[in-house]
């Protein structure tokens, strides 16, 4: 069990040391490392040490999850849509408040969303008819809060947050974006 640990421990600490983002290394995040920390744990008692193939068990976990996504039918449903966003961004959140990491996740919500495939046009269609916002303007808006939280730190005034959204968007677009990120699952379900 040691080795196995210690390469964990490793991987966490790499992680931290690049402030949560390897470029030459970009599917390396806390939660899966974390997931298989967790099996670790949980399996790893009882037996006796033994050195673990790590790349055999990543791409286990990996292949696990893609034919998972490929059997999985995602319903249409645009609060289930724009629940998962919601909850996807706070998962993400604690490791990802780093200029790069946050530049890199902008980026990939671009391409998930912004993207000319179908997949990509539904769920941008889906996302925009639940929150009410075009997705452009709900990233522009995200890139102004993440400034304002960068300058102000995280105990922000609503009336500041606000107010610098409104020195780029409609009232109309402001009240979106903010109904947007504040909606708990409960209200998503109930509309």
């Amino acid at each position: 069990m040691e080795p196995a640990v210690r390469h964990l421990s490793e991987a966490f600490r790499l992680l931290a040391d690049s402030r949560y983002l390897i470029r030459s290394a970009q599917w390396l995040n806390t939660f899966e490392v974390a997931a298989i920390a967790k099996w670790v744990y949980l399996d790893g008692h009882g037996r006796k040490p033994q050195a673990i193939n790590w790349p055999d068990v990543l791409n286990a976990y990996k292949f696990l999850w893609r034919e998972t996504e490929e059997a999985t039918h995602y319903p249409d449903d645009p609060g289930v849509v724009a629940s998962f966003i919601l909850r996807l961004v706070y998962q993400q959140l604690i490791w990802n408040i780093t200029p790069e990491k946050m530049q890199a996740n902008f980026a990939r919500a671009r391409a998930i969303f912004g993207g000319s495939s179908g997949a990509s046009s539904t769920l941008r269609s889906l996302f925009e008819r639940e929150t009410g916002v075009a997705f452009e303007d709900f990233l522009k808006a995200a890139h102004v809060l993440y400034g304002v939280f960068k300058k102000h730190g995280w105990s922000v005034e609503d009336y500041k947050l606000v107010e610098a959204m409104q020195r780029t968007f409609s009232a109309e677009v402001v009240s979106s974006v903010l109904r947007a990120l504040s909606a708990t699952r409960g209200v998503s379900r109930a509309e």
